[in-house]
């Protein structure tokens, strides 16, 4: 039993009890296995699977329990369930005792998605209604989705949907299913161990996916510049960097910086701007955000690898590891193809839209 949710789907698997007679002294209990999937695959409409398993129907339930999901679903704002009709089970939702056979019942929800520039927050629900058949009994159990006991399932169901016109045709996704970018390691070796090395030492952790410590995605194109000069000015790779870690002669010494300009988490951003790292040197007269106070590296190519160096030099201080962002020397052609295109058709599949820290706009 387990919940689990990327950008596009989301399945969540229980244990369902349904009892003869009083919770509190019932005479028998039928065991079944709940699977509700939600699959966010179309551009106005979203499915909802459900799946019902007979695990244990004892002799006690005599005619056995009848489950319905009809006229149950619901959802909200211009969300509407199409409900499904009877005959739409993929089998018989009746179980007799000893029973254990499978049903699967599908569910389509459309949504509004006339207005350009829009987003909305939908959360679909299902009661399943049941009714016991045994001798002299005919007991009612309903079991509602959204108070079921599984409480991370309450979070991880909850839907985005948009009509953003820069992704091109509307859609969904789980709004909080955080987007996973992999970095290639094998094509930008250069470019992946500087993330790794800032993400896995460095105290905020920054976007470091085991630590739970998300990039929060920073659209302003102007603050973007902004934050990029303050750690990577000018001239600064070329003045610290070696030749050999060029791929080509038409390559050429890149400042790469992380976390991200184009992220709150940017060690160029201010805290008054909403920057979550500010990064300010020791002694500053200006108190302004400077790359002098990350960690700074350069990579050199050395018997057939490349590596990252700390910068030997007077004015560049030892790395205590306590920084809060990084700033290397690296080469051009690792430092933009490893995001370039790349990351903008990944945030246009994953619909990413502008998200503060404070979660004050939608993910």
């Amino acid at each position: 039993m387990g919940v689990y949710a990327d950008r596009y789907k989301e399945c969540d698997q229980r244990s369902v009890s349904y009892y003869l007679g009083p919770d509190d002294a019932p005479t028998a209990i039928a065991e079944f296995e709940f699977t509700r999937e939600l699959h966010l695959d179309g551009p106005a409409s979203f499915t909802e699977k459900l799946t019902i398993k007979g695990v244990r129907i004892p002799a006690e339930f005599g005619g056995g329990i009848s489950l319905s999901a009809f006229n149950g679903h619901i959802c909200q704002g211009s969300c509407k369930p199409i409900e499904p009709q009877g005959g739409d089970w993929t089998a018989t939702p009746h179980w007799k005792p000893g029973e254990t056979h499978s049903a699967s019942l599908t569910t389509k929800y459309t949504w509004d998605n006339s207005v350009a520039n829009q987003a909305y927050l939908y959360k679909p629900d299902v009661k399943i209604e049941g009714t016991v058949h045994s001798p002299g009994v005919g007991q009612k159990v309903d079991y509602r989705w959204s108070k079921g006991y599984r409480p991370e399932a309450v979070f991880l169901d909850q839907i985005r949907c948009d009509t953003n016109t820069a992704w091109g045709e509307s859609g969904c996704v789980f709004l909080n299913a955080a987007p996973t970018y992999a970095f290639n390691a094998k094509k930008f070796p250069q470019a992946a161990a500087h993330a790794w090395l800032i993400q896995n030492v460095l105290p905020p952790k920054t976007g470091l996916y085991s630590a739970n410590k998300p990039l929060y995605y920073m659209a302003d194109k102007t603050q973007n510049e902004t934050n990029r000069k303050r750690i990577c000015p000018s001239g600064w790779a070329a003045a610290n960097g070696d030749a050999s870690a060029l791929d080509s002669a038409t390559d050429a010494l890149n400042c790469d910086e992380f976390a991200f300009a184009s992220s709150y988490n940017s060690g160029g951003m201010k805290k008054s701007e909403g920057g979550q790292n500010e990064a300010v040197p020791t002694g500053s007269t200006t108190g302004e955000p400077d790359g002098a106070a990350c960690v700074q590296t350069f990579a050199k190519k050395e018997d057939g690898r490349v590596h990252l160096y700390n910068i030997d030099s007077p004015t560049v201080p030892v790395p205590t590891f306590q920084e809060v962002c990084g700033r290397s020397s690296i080469s051009g052609i690792h430092n933009q193809e490893t995001m370039g295109g790349n990351f903008t058709s990944f945030m246009k599949q994953m619909r990413r839209w502008t998200r503060t820290p404070t979660g004050s706009t939608p993910a």
